[in-house]
């Protein structure tokens, strides 16, 4: 996220095609949502 320059609550476009897709996206997902700067990792 650094390397996109996100920061927490800034909206970002994934899309990503090929076997594995769909679970890839769902599990950046999570990742992106995750409030990183708090070191709460729930």
């Amino acid at each position: 996220m650094l390397a996109l320059g996100a920061a927490h609550g800034d909206s970002v476009v994934l899309a990503a095609e090929g076997e594995g897709a769909e679970t890839a996206l769902e599990e950046l997902a999570v990742l992106l949502g995750r409030d990183h700067d708090t070191g709460d990792e729930s």
